[in-house]
C-alpha cells in the first residue's frame, strides 16, 4: 500500500474509534442504549413533566423514602390509601405523564407513560403487591396494557 493510503486508513480507523467512544459516553450519560430508548427519551423530554428526569437519571431508586420523593419532585396529586401512596405528575386528562407508587413509605414502582409507550424507572413490586395494586400478576406481560414497555 502507498503511504498516503495507509495514513488515510489509519486516520479513518482512529476517527471511527473516537466516534464510538463518544457515542458510548453519551449513551451512558443519558441512559439511552437503543433506538427505542432514544425514542422514549425524546418523547419524555417533549411530553412529560420535568420530574421524569429525577427518575430517569436514578436520583430515586427502589426503596427510596416517598416523603423525600414528594419533597423533591413536587407531584400535582398525592393519594394516600392504607399502606399505599400514589403520586401523579400530570393534570387530569393528559395523554402522557408520570406515576409513582410507594408501599409502606418506600418507592416500589415509578414510570412515565403515554398512549404509545411506557418507560419503567422502578419496578420492585412483589407478586402480592402487584396483585393488590394492579390486580394482575407481576409476570403478566400485559399488566401495563398493550403498549411497549421500555426499561
Amino acid at each position: 500500500m502507498q503511504p498516503i493510503v495507509k495514513m488515510l486508513l489509519r486516520g479513518a480507523v482512529l476517527l471511527l474509534i473516537a466516534a464510538l467512544v463518544c457515542l458510548g459516553y453519551l449513551a451512558s450519560h443519558y441512559r439511552v442504549y437503543s433506538l427505542a430508548g432514544l425514542n422514549s427519551y425524546s418523547a419524555m423530554a417533549k411530553e412529560c413533566p420535568a420530574a421524569w428526569r429525577e427518575f430517569h437519571f436514578r436520583r430515586f431508586r427502589a426503596g427510596a423514602d416517598i416523603e423525600e420523593v414528594i419533597r423533591v419532585t413536587k407531584p400535582l396529586h398525592v393519594e394516600r390509601h392504607r399502606d399505599w401512596v400514589t403520586l401523579q405528575y400530570q393534570a387530569p386528562g393528559s395523554s402522557s405523564g408520570i406515576t409513582a407508587h410507594a408501599h409502606h413509605g418506600q418507592l416500589v414502582l415509578a414510570y412515565a407513560w403515554s398512549c404509545a409507550w411506557i418507560r419503567l424507572f422502578v419496578d420492585d413490586l412483589s407478586e402480592g403487591e402487584s396483585q393488590e395494586l394492579m390486580g394482575v400478576s407481576k409476570r403478566d406481560p400485559r399488566r401495563f396494557g398493550i403498549v411497549p414497555v421500555y426499561r
